[in-house]
């Protein structure tokens, strides 16, 4: 009886040994994993600060992780790999090309980031005006500060349990769905196109309309009176500011452009 106890007791330790390897392989393989970073310039930056060589610029998570900078510019033409930087704090973001939108969503899995902030430019490519989503962001507990650039967004309320957020700077422009105007009536009714976050409880905000004569808000319709004869284009100005007592900040600023059919 005391042989077979024995003999169960080595077996249940070889198998815990084995268990054991098998984990500790498991994350060094994890940790030895290449990252490829999408952007030259950007993996450029990123090589340069590990201090030691990076063959054909193919950091290991490893490497990425070791990385002790907790601020960094980064100018590229995507963020695919940065995520791995995961002791960086503050991160200020410039695509290559003026205009450029790009995927911020790796930024949600870097958990110590405190601040963000894109530095994107409107151009004439629609593209760049079509709306974006930010609850990438809903996770990130210690974001203090957020600077979205002519970054289209309309949905802000994955901010709202971000209880550390100073400040949040958001403006954009964003083309809406063609409306249709009777000529009699000269006027146009929609749905109002913001979902503010809790920041913007108490924001003092303001609409204006270039192109009509009036616009009015109620129950979250708004309605734009006197439209402009043969207008093809009219554009809905919307802004919302909140000040709080301990010194925080929150604006958002948002170009609305509705093309017209007249009927």
């Amino acid at each position: 009886m005391k042989k077979k106890l024995r003999l169960l007791l080595n077996g249940c330790g070889i198998v815990a040994l084995v268990f054991a390897a098998f984990m500790f392989g498991k994350s060094n393989l994890a940790d030895e994993r290449k990252v490829y970073i999408a952007s030259e310039r950007a993996r450029q930056t990123i090589v340069s600060l590990i201090g030691e060589e990076v063959p054909d610029e193919l950091p290991t998570v490893k490497q990425m992780e070791s990385i002790d900078e907790t601020y960094l510019t980064i100018h590229g033409s995507s963020l695919e790999g940065v995520e791995h930087l995961t002791k960086l704090e503050a991160i200020n973001y410039y695509p290559d090309e003026s205009g450029a939108l790009i995927d911020l969503r790796p930024l949600g899995k870097m958990k110590n980031l405190k601040s963000i902030d894109n530095y994107s430019h409107r151009t004439d490519d629609k593209a760049t005006e079509m709306v974006q989503d930010i609850s990438f962001l809903a996770n990130l507990d210690k974001l203090e500060v957020l600077r979205l650039n002519h970054f289209p967004v309309l949905d802000l309320t994955p901010l709202s349990n971000l209880k550390k957020l100073k400040l949040v700077q958001l403006n954009s422009m964003i083309t809406a769905p063609t409306a249709v105007v009777e000529k009699e009536s000269k006027k146009i009714m929609f749905g109002h196109p913001v979902k503010y976050s809790s920041q913007f409880n108490n924001a003092v905000k303001k609409t204006y309309v270039s192109g009509a004569e009036k616009v009015e808000i109620e129950n979250d319709i708004i309605t734009i009176h006197n439209i402009m004869d043969k207008e093809e284009v009219i554009t809905v100005s919307i802004s919302a500011i909140s000040k709080t007592e301990d010194g925080n900040y929150y604006n958002y600023n948002l170009n609305y452009v509705i093309p017209l059919i007249w009927k």
